[in-house]
């Protein structure tokens, strides 16, 4: 091997000669800096490609935001596990009832087989199909999730009415071996809830007939008039407020002029209420304008 610097410069040749004594040519030598500048380049100076390094099939995407992730259009970007959440997240929030039904497999008919930990929702049609549900004429739907209990040896099932101002839920636990009764657990307050009177009934404005359920407690007030006659159907009670027996009533109530009557009220499990007969009932009927009260009705509602 030869070397020559030349005096002009700073630079380094070499060459090498071959087996037979035949001398190559001559070649710059990188300087320090050269070396340094090289390695720190990030232009890619050897033209390296993707199949080179096996990256033929990825694609050169940068990573999503939040707000890509969450819309679901964009093609071209990566999801780390947090944008991935997130747009699951937002994916679920959206979802109506209907959507999320599709959770359950068509051919369940009892919900202890349904043991995959996971939020689900029955419509009125799948609800029905159960065997095992706490009752079995509720048409609002239910929300159910699984969640596993015992480090995995057990399963906590709950299910939740879906309906505005109801907070019914009900739990149970399964076992390997067995299956536990369904469980009122909520104590919820629904708070007072408006009543739809009959027709040719008047509710008294701020009076009107409302309905309260405490846990299983259920409260009424209001007052109603325009009673035509005996065994009047004042409304149907919602099924998150229905007594669980058939129940008679007496209530009373004071005219203007002073005089005290009672009334009779008839509330029945499948949810009709009826005013049965009052004390004021004359030969000639009942007074169209005497308002009935309705004030400080109490039941304990069914399961």
């Amino acid at each position: 091997m030869q070397m020559y610097v030349p005096f002009i410069s700073s630079d380094i040749y070499v060459r090498t000669s071959d087996n037979n004594g035949n001398w190559r040519g001559w070649n710059k030598q990188a300087t320090d800096g050269e070396l340094k500048a090289h390695s720190n380049a990030t232009n890619n100076p050897h033209n390296v490609t993707k199949s080179q390094v096996g990256l033929s099939n990825v694609q050169n995407f940068g990573v999503s935001n939040q707000a890509t992730a969450e819309a679901g259009t964009n093609n071209s970007v990566y999801m780390t596990p947090l944008r991935t959440k997130q747009a699951i997240d937002k994916l679920r929030a959206d979802k109506t009832p209907a959507d999320r039904a599709a959770v359950l497999n068509p051919t369940l008919k009892q919900l202890s087989e349904y043991t995959i930990p996971d939020e689900f929702y029955l419509t009125t049609e799948e609800y029905m199909k159960m065997t095992d549900t706490p009752t079995n004429d509720n048409n609002l739907g239910w929300w159910g999730y699984n969640s596993y209990a015992d480090a995995g040896e057990g399963l906590i099932q709950t299910l939740t009415a879906n309906t505005i101002g109801n907070h019914i839920v009900y739990t149970r636990v399964i076992r390997r071996n067995s299956v536990g009764a369904w469980s009122l657990t909520s104590n919820a307050d629904t708070g007072w809830v408006d009543m739809a009177v009959s027709g040719g009934l008047w509710a008294n404005g701020n009076d009107t007939v409302r309905m309260r359920r405490i846990g299983n407690v259920v409260y009424c007030k209001g007052s109603i008039r325009g009673v035509p006659g005996d065994d009047t159907l004042i409304c149907v009670i919602p099924e998150q407020f229905r007594p669980d027996k058939n129940l008679t009533m007496t209530n009373t109530g004071i005219l203007n002029f002073g005089t005290v009557h009672t009334h009779r009220l008839d509330i029945n499990m499948n949810g009709n209420f009826f005013f049965v007969r009052s004390t004021l009932r004359s030969h000639n009927g009942y007074t169209y304008d005497t308002w009935y009260s309705l004030d400080g009705l109490v039941w304990i509602a069914r399961d």
